[in-house]
């Protein structure tokens, strides 16, 4: 995928290439109960990031689930 902004691909290019399987911690860690705290990114992870150019997550997974969801169903306030 070609990208309109050099200087972000150039940067992503630079970041997913040093990227190593390791472990991350969310950054909403201490904000609810849900969160995972720690969350591993693994070769398989950083080949998917490689594949769709988009830089490592900084959320866990559910941290991400919930942020997705949030949004789902508020246009039914009322019973139809």
């Amino acid at each position: 995928m070609q990208s309109n902004t050099s200087k972000f691909s150039q940067k992503l290019k630079e970041i997913l290439d040093n990227l190593e399987p390791h472990i991350r911690e969310c950054e909403w860690k201490d904000k609810h109960s849900h969160c995972e705290n720690k969350f591993k990114i693994t070769k398989e992870d950083i080949e998917f990031l490689n594949l769709l150019k988009v830089p490592p997550p900084n959320f866990c997974p559910t941290c991400r689930r919930m942020r997705r969801l949030v949004f789902m169903g508020s246009n039914r306030f009322f019973k139809p």
